[in-house]
């Protein structure tokens, strides 16, 4: 790509994220596939992969204060499914794509002949290392800015789909992105006639038992159980350091 070119893709790309780089090479750097640094020749340029490392940290705390602060009424639980849905790369790439991002990518040709150019998983590391670039040239405020403008809608979308799905689901979710964890359930407890019994179910992740519910059957009581756990999470036994 001639160096005119280059300026041109970039000042497009600029123009659609709405910020301007005081720096266009960290702009530049953050489309550096580490396939194309692998391809050419000596001075070999630096991949997007440590902007890459750098923008997912930004977007986990840019996400979770918007969370935080626009959605009072959910529990840590379902705060937790939400950002973890919105950071993860099948939303990311799905937003680079639909922003163009994989056209401005620089691609090795083995990556660009089996289409590199349009794999979210490729597309989203990308975007994270965007963002990356945004606070390194412009701080917080403007990173923050690119990201939500990106993301919002994105938002919308998760918080519908956190509040269609049932606890048990949020449960394991929250459980196996946040703990790598999955939950299990155990009827500790059956009393009543049989037309009237009331199931206790316990939800456990590994050894610890995290939460405990009660209903007419062992599903509304596992429903319940997996609601306390929420009610509480992240569990404080299990709660990293």
């Amino acid at each position: 790509m001639t160096e005119a070119r280059v300026g041109s893709s970039l000042d497009q790309l600029q123009h659609r994220i709405g910020y301007r780089f005081a720096d266009p090479e960290a702009l530049q750097r953050a489309l550096v596939h580490t396939s194309y640094v692998n391809e050419v020749a000596e001075p070999k340029p630096e991949s997007n992969e440590r902007l890459e490392f750098l923008g997912d940290a930004v977007l986990e705390l840019v996400v979770a204060e918007r969370l935080f602060v626009d959605r009072p009424e959910l529990a840590e639980g379902d705060l937790t499914t939400m950002r973890a849905a919105l950071v993860r790369l099948e939303t990311l790439g799905r937003v680079g794509l639909g922003l163009g991002l994989g056209d401005h990518l620089f691609l090795g040709r083995g990556e660009e002949s089996t289409g590199g150019r349009a794999r979210s998983t490729v597309v989203g590391r990308a975007l994270e290392a965007l963002i990356g670039a945004v606070y390194f040239d412009g701080g917080l405020t403007a990173a923050r800015d690119v990201a939500l403008r990106l993301i919002e809608p994105e938002i919308e979308r998760v918080a519908t789909a956190v509040a269609l799905k049932d606890d048990k689901s949020r449960l394991q979710e929250a459980a196996q992105g946040e703990l790598t964890l999955t939950p299990t359930y155990r009827t500790v407890a059956a009393v009543g006639p049989d037309h009237a019994k009331e199931f206790t179910v316990e939800v456990s992740l590994g050894d610890t038992v995290v939460g405990r519910g009660a209903g007419r059957t062992k599903q509304l009581a596992a429903q319940e159980a997996a609601r306390d756990a929420l009610s509480r999470w992240p569990p404080p036994e299990l709660r990293r350091p």
